[in-house]
């Protein structure tokens, strides 16, 4: 199988000679000699191993591929490898992924089953003035698949607590399987099946997963508390994922590997952007947007009119248009959803927030503030996010730049495990009907030369009346002093005699309380600060706001109102063979 390079082939042969040393396995000892840096987690980074004490970036030199990485992801207990490459750097202006120091030079002839890189790889010392080259590597960090013939298939388990734990049957649905699948770099799942690939040993995910479909890993899924402790005979999730014929090795960019016979390989040949946008439909990553060429020869890596045997136009898998490669040019596809999808998250600055069951929907009460964040995971520096807003007559929109976040998602006895997003807030102060609508997020970066969007599903939100009045001291809420909220909570107090018993009946419906029964005035000791109300109200009306504006005064006197609705539902039990059961009382 050849090794994935982004790096012109000129440039390896320009490297310095050195001669490699096998590396004997040793003792094991509690400190790691392999790590992931510069990544988003432990489980995902630029590979560095520490050979003769010595920690440095480690080189490529032949037999890496898809079975090295699942070894190392082992070791480091980082659940399954998803395809991988070597990247000279991030984005091709970011030379902070350049090391100005020496790197260990590794040829690899692991054969998956190994359970620590050691045991499979040479190594050798390599100068370098300026190696700007490492090698990503990307774990699946908290689910994996076990006991299957391949990386897509085996039964699914998930990382709880630092143990791995099986599934059951019942917590699991087609949504859950298009997530794992999509999060271990492999196609749509095919088969959904108990105890396919055996039975787990508990203890067993207590959890019943809840995903939408579209998220990028399992744990970012909802859950809720499970109705089962233990799983019951040949329930334990079993899972096959489809594999496709053509990888990238990245997320919806670089370069391709192509299924020939069982085993991936460097797609090595020359396309055109005809090509490449059947590569990107059948990845599900949208419509191509350029193609990155390198050759031996300047002419044909200059030219968009390089030779090739390759046709290719309205096809849906490029298995269906590629018959050869053209040597020795190497392409790299830039496919148009090259981002991550966005996320879009709603928190109250008071407790004025309610879920009102429908899907992404949330209802505030008048004049509660709340804040809007957008994030994403890091992919590319910099960016900025876009909130939009589309009520019922308006659209507004809010840009602020991206700033990293970086979240903590676990620990263990030598890691504190954390993850890298972008993410911006927006903060509404006071929530009115203008606030009333769909919100949007869109994250927008410029890379590659070219610019990029993605945009979160939608968030509604619907604004709720302030319920601005009360009766309280009474025996039920539905008696007592009227108590009216105007930037406040202050008693109503009659102005110039102007309440009547409409104006009671209307307090008594806006408080589902019924009809008004009798209006009675109470006298304090001392005046205190209340709502003067100054124009009765008609009696049809729904609330006592529509009633007219009430005026700021003080008063010895208060309003007590009794509502025809102020006993509550009394209950009925009964008793049947010893049973004793409750109920509402029935007509």
């Amino acid at each position: 199988m050849k090794t994935v390079l982004w790096l012109s082939v000129t440039a390896l042969l320009l490297l310095p000679s050195f001669a490699f040393v096998h590396v004997q396995p040793t003792p094991h000892t509690t400190e790691p000699d392999v790590r992931l840096v510069r990544g988003t987690s432990h489980c995902a980074g630029t590979l560095e191993m520490k050979h003769r004490g010595e920690w440095r970036t480690v080189a490529v030199g032949s037999g890496w591929n898809l079975k090295s990485s699942s070894v190392l992801c082992r070791q480091l207990d980082c659940g399954s490898a998803v395809p991988t490459t070597w990247a000279t750097n991030r984005e091709t202006s970011d030379w902070l992924w350049c090391r100005l120091n020496d790197v260990w030079r590794m040829t690899s002839s692991c054969v998956g089953s190994e359970s620590s890189l050691r045991e499979c790889v040479a190594l050798g010392s390599m100068e370098s003035e300026h190696y700007c080259q490492g090698l990503d590597v990307i774990c699946s960090e908290s689910v994996r698949l076990v006991n299957g013939p391949s990386l897509c298939s085996g039964r699914v388990e998930v990382k709880s607590h630092q143990s791995w734990v099986s599934v059951c049957e019942g917590d699991f649905d087609q949504r859950d399987a298009q997530v794992v699948c999509r999060q271990l770099g492999c196609e749509a799942p095919s088969v959904l099946q108990g105890a396919l690939y055996g039975e787990g040993k508990a203890p067993m995910w207590t959890k019943e997963f809840q995903c939408e479909g579209s998220e990028s890993a399992l744990l970012d899924c909802r859950t809720s508390d499970s109705t089962r402790k233990t799983c019951s005979q040949g329930k334990t999730v079993g899972l096959i994922c489809s594999e496709s014929d053509v990888r990238m090795v990245r997320h919806c960019v670089g370069g391709l590997e192509i299924k020939r016979q069982g085993e991936w390989e460097q797609f090595d040949g020359y396309w055109s952007l005809n090509i490449s946008s059947a590569v990107c439909r059948q990845l599900d990553c949208g419509s191509a947007v350029a193609n990155i060429y390198s050759s031996f020869d300047p002419a044909i890596e200059d030219s968009s009119d390089a030779p090739g045997d390759v046709m290719c136009g309205s096809e849906s898998s490029l298995r269906d248009c590629v018959t050869k490669s053209t040597p020795p040019v190497y392409t790299s596809v830039i496919c148009s959803d090259l981002l991550f999808k966005p996320n879009i998250t709603f928190l109250p600055s008071t407790n004025g927030v309610s879920d009102d069951g429908e899907h992404h929907g949330l209802q505030v009460l008048e004049g509660s503030g709340f804040t809007i964040t957008c994030t994403i995971q890091a992919q590319y520096p910099g960016g900025t996010f876009q909130l939009t807003f589309t009520g019922p007559s308006t659209t507004h929109t809010y840009t602020h730049p991206a700033v990293n976040h970086t979240v903590f998602t676990g620990s263990n006895a030598t890691h504190n495990h954390t993850q890298i997003l972008h993410s911006a807030d927006f903060l509404f102060p006071a929530a009115d009907h203008s606030h009333q609508g769909n919100y949007s997020c869109a994250y927008h970066v410029h890379v590659f030369s070219h610019n990029f969007s993605s945009e979160s599903e939608l968030l509604s939100v619907t604004v709720a009346e302030l319920d601005d009045v009360r009766l309280e001291g009474g025996t039920s809420p539905c008696t007592g002093i009227l108590m009216k909220h105007q930037g406040e909570w202050r008693p109503v107090a009659d102005f110039m005699s102007v309440w009547n018993q409409g104006t009671s009946s209307v307090v008594c419906r806006q408080l589902d309380c019924g009809s008004a029964v009798s209006t009675e005035w109470r006298s304090g000791s001392t005046r205190q600060p209340v709502w003067w109300i100054r124009s009765p109200c008609v009696g049809s009306e729904s609330s006592l706001r529509e009633c007219g504006t009430m005026q700021s005064g003080r008063s010895l006197d208060q309003l007590e109102v009794l509502c025809s609705d102020l006993l509550f539902e009394p209950t009925i039990t009964s008793s049947i063979d010893g049973v004793i059961s409750e109920g509402q009382q029935q007509g």
